[in-house]
């Protein structure tokens, strides 16, 4: 058995292992960054850790968020934590080992398949497995990793003047 968390962006439904996320949170008190890739809401605090935002949608279908409030997946990303900004939260599903296949299994599949681990073969459909750590590399995964370097909320403010 593999416990997904099951979302949807862009209408489609995705999902990323409960093993690599820590909670799922309400977007609040965002505050937006200048020069930042069109992708990163900008930051939040919670539970005391400034939190970087990617706005999922737009990440991957270049589109906007269907809701304001809309439901942060807290995620594991290279040993620090970031906020999936995604459409909707379906659920936390146990899926069986038989349903996942593993992207060699997978190839008539046609998708960006570096974001994605493996796929969950539903009778709805199929939903890719998101591979968090796959989702930023070069000047993309410097930026997200410039962010995480600010501990405080002091030295955002320090970085921004």
């Amino acid at each position: 058995m593999e416990k997904q968390i099951v979302f949807k962006i862009g209408g489609q439904q995705f999902s990323v292992p409960i093993t690599d996320t820590e909670k799922i949170i309400h977007l609040s008190n965002l505050s937006k960054l200048p020069d930042v890739s069109n992708y990163i809401l900008g930051v939040m605090e919670a539970g005391g850790v400034l939190l970087p935002i990617i706005h999922l949608p737009k990440r991957f279908f270049n589109q906007e968020l269907l809701d304001p409030d809309a439901p942060i997946i807290v995620v594991h990303w290279k040993g620090k934590l970031i906020g999936l900004a995604v459409d909707e939260v379906l659920s936390v599903k146990d899926f069986e080992s038989e349903q996942v296949k593993e992207k060699a299994e997978s190839r008539q599949i046609v998708v960006q398949q570096i974001y994605f681990s493996s796929f969950i073969q539903t009778e709805a459909g199929i939903i890719p497995v998101l591979n968090v750590n796959a989702l930023f590399a070069g000047e993309k995964e410097a930026e997200l990793k410039e962010l995480l370097s600010i501990d405080t909320v002091n030295e955002l403010v320090r970085v921004n003047e």
